[in-house]
């Protein structure tokens, strides 16, 4: 059952971006001014990165898919800081080592009182959130009155109050400006060969001499 979504923001280091200079859409990400300023989970390997990246495409939040393509030879013509996952991205942008991150707006909660804010670009992505019982599971009643307990209103509060988490217990956001008026959406979940397919195309761009 499906109890969130695993959301991707652009977030920013909001002492040292000048208003001005905040991102207004996806695209701007492509803007010569973010040369070697940006920290990103590796697109070649990261596999939801590269299904963020797809899901960009597929969303339709660029006009075609060549406006799509331009936008990521823009992103990589701007050098980004590649690293293993989401969960490092903010960091180099705490610290002033880079200004901006495709990054995960929980972070501006579990990092707090970091100067971090997130670019208020539209339409939010993210890889939807599910738990399930096993079949055969020892325990069957037990893990049936804890997924009772994690789907409830009061768990899906803490995630969200807490960790940041965007949940879809209805009422029920994280305590982060701006997000309860942000659509978001989740991503089709991409095979293992779409994962490996699209990571050599990406590589091909995103790290090409």
């Amino acid at each position: 059952m499906q109890f969130g979504i695993e959301y991707v923001a652009l977030i920013y280091n909001k002492d040292l971006v000048k208003p001005a200079d905040i991102p207004k859409s996806y695209k701007d990400l492509a803007d010569p001014k973010w040369r070697d300023k940006i920290v990103m989970p590796d697109p070649s390997s990261h596999a939801t990165t590269i299904s963020w990246l797809v899901g960009l495409k597929e969303a339709k939040i660029f006009a075609t898919d060549e406006v799509w393509m331009n936008f990521l030879k823009g992103l990589a013509a701007n050098k980004p800081m590649f690293v293993n996952s989401f969960s490092p991205t903010p960091a180099p942008v705490e610290s002033g080592q880079k200004l901006l991150a495709i990054s995960m707006p929980k972070y501006i909660i579990t990092h707090a009182p970091a100067p971090l804010d997130w670019a208020r670009v539209g339409i939010l992505l993210g890889s939807p959130r599910g738990m399930a019982i096993v079949a055969k599971a020892p325990h069957p009643n037990a893990a049936r009155m804890f997924l009772d307990y994690w789907l409830s209103k009061d768990a899906m509060r803490l995630l969200a109050d807490k960790v940041g988490e965007y949940v879809l217990a209805p009422g029920v956001f994280p305590p982060i400006e701006g997000i309860s008026g942000t659509k978001v959406i989740p991503i089709r979940e991409l095979s293992d060969e779409e994962i490996g397919s699209w990571g050599e195309k990406f590589k091909a761009i995103f790290f090409a001499k």
